[in-house]
């Protein structure tokens, strides 16, 4: 495959995916959504995401990991909405670094639900131009049970229903691969490996689908190989589409930018925004504040031009955990911190969060997007082996018993000095 383009993805990341964000799309009816009968919230309580969700996007570029070739695509809205399923379960201190770390401290769990489900039934109203969906599952270890607060305001405000698994049986891997597959047109197959931890307790999953095309199309028969120049110098071939369109554009002496529509209504937008000369991304997303992308996004125009990107195709995979640490989420991950207390009836452990994953997919042609993210927040119990593996060598004399451990009788006891008997 051709080397992959770090710009448009590294900075597009965000904007893509983050559907809660400034550009609001209609989209097609494509599975349930939360009962209005059932849990009240307004219509557009989802735009309360939308600052938490870009500010969480931004932070996400800058700290996680890159791929080998120094991509990074991230879906915020799918992290924000897994780990607002989690808080539900949280209490006290832990409850509160899971909303720092997402970006929505001083949000009550009541306005946090009712944006989330606001966000949910937003998503479902139709555009034939567009799809996008999101699905919300929860995957519980047969061996628990769920408390019942925390079951129904999955199920009533995140449509999450509770599947019991056995996480002994193979078979259970494959059956969450198969929602994680049918939940992103196929675009991502894969989650979780058989056999599943002994420790598991619960898969909380989030999965964000969209697919769109653009308003004004790249011509294909104008795509060409070029150069691209990478960020340690070197360079790598790659092709380029091209477009001459009047688009809404916008430029700085930081950067240019413009906005790349979808659909006939144009109600959904990929941004794209190039450093100048002597600029890069980095110095790009430190100036991406909040105040900033109010005052940029008012700044488009529409004026004639051309735009040359390249047409890449990625899957990228990130751990969130060394980058929700950093902002805040300690606890959560400390077996001996933790206090996921409302989350199951069983008080035998103490349950902790052990992973949160996110896969992603994105291709971008002359006819559109197509971009797919799962998250993935694994609940463990604490393992009474969980601290760091230890190694041990008898290669110096040794001493050993052989007891009888109920009676507790000393059988035989020994000192081996040399294991060669003779030497």
């Amino acid at each position: 495959m051709y080397k992959k383009a770090v710009l448009a993805v590294a900075v597009g990341a965000a904007v893509v995916l983050s559907a809660c964000g400034t550009v609001h799309a209609p989209v097609k009816k494509e599975e349930s959504k939360p009962d209005k009968a059932a849990v009240s919230f307004d219509e557009d309580d989802f735009l309360k995401l939308s600052d938490p969700a870009n500010e969480l996007g931004k932070q996400l570029v800058t700290m996680v990991k890159p791929d080998e070739d120094g991509n990074v695509f991230v879906s915020p809205v799918s992290l924000l909405m897994a780990l607002s399923m989690l808080q539900n379960g949280a209490n006290g201190e832990t409850r509160d670094e899971i909303l720092e770390a997402v970006q929505l401290k001083g949000m009550d769990e009541e306005a946090i639900n009712r944006a989330n489900a606001s966000l949910l039934d937003y998503l479902q109203r139709s555009d034939e131009e567009l799809t996008l969906k999101t699905a919300n599952s929860l995957w519980m270890n047969d061996t628990y049970t769920l408390q019942d607060a925390f079951k129904s305001v999955i199920h009533d405000y995140f449509s999450a229903d509770a599947e019991e698994i056995d996480i002994s049986d193979s078979k259970s891997a494959a059956r969450i691969n198969a929602w994680v597959k049918a939940s992103t047109n196929g675009k991502i197959e894969k989650m979780v490996d058989a056999p599943l931890d002994s420790d598991l307790v619960m898969y909380l999953m989030n999965a964000v689908y969209f697919k769109g095309s653009w308003t004004y199309p790249f011509n294909e028969e104008m795509t060409e190989n070029g150069i691209f120049n990478l960020e340690d110098g070197s360079e790598a071939t790659v092709p380029f589409m091209t477009l001459h369109e009047s688009l809404p554009y916008f430029e700085n002496d930081q950067f240019q930018a413009v906005s790349l529509t979808y659909g006939d209504e144009g109600k959904m937008t990929m941004d794209v925004f190039v450093p100048k000369e002597g600029q890069d991304v980095e110095s790009f997303l430190k100036s991406w504040t909040a105040e900033n992308r109010t005052a940029w996004n008012d700044s488009f125009e529409t004026a004639p031009g051309s735009i040359r990107m390249p047409k890449l195709q990625l899957d990228y995979e990130a751990d969130m955990k060394a980058p929700l640490m950093e902002l805040g989420m300690q606890k959560a991950f400390n077996g001996g911190s933790a206090d996921l207390s409302l989350l199951v009836q069983e008080e035998k452990e103490r349950l902790f969060v052990s992973k949160v994953k996110q896969k992603t997919y994105l291709s971008i042609d002359e006819k559109g997007t197509e971009a797919a993210g799962v998250t993935s927040v694994t609940v463990s119990i604490e393992s009474a082996l969980s601290g760091e593996p230890f190694e041990m060598s008898a290669d110096k004399p040794f001493f050993i018993t052989i007891r009888d451990k109920e009676a507790d009788v000393l059988l035989f006891a020994g000192k081996i000095a040399n294991p060669v008997q003779g030497n």
